[in-house]
């Protein structure tokens, strides 16, 4: 019931593309999905994350990405 929590998520798509998900907002991590998801798009799903939950998506050279709020005031 509820979907998976983004944390877990993130660690499903890491496992099947081998590329680090990190949540910069704890509060992320407990956000809950419903549906079905290619577990090997992880660059479709960061988007659709960004477009309906207003985040930005920062991808590091290694392949990490990483999923803050835009309007956050991180000191």
């Amino acid at each position: 019931l509820g979907g998976a929590t983004l944390a877990e998520l993130a660690v499903e798509f890491e496992r099947a593309t081998r590329r680090r998900l990190v949540l910069a907002d704890p509060a992320l991590a407990e956000l809950r999905f419903g549906g079905r998801f290619r577990a090997d798009d992880i660059d479709g799903f960061t988007h659709l994350l960004a477009t309906t939950l207003d985040l930005d998506v920062e991808s590091a050279a290694d392949g990490t990405i990483v999923l803050r709020k835009k309007n956050s005031n991180s000191p």
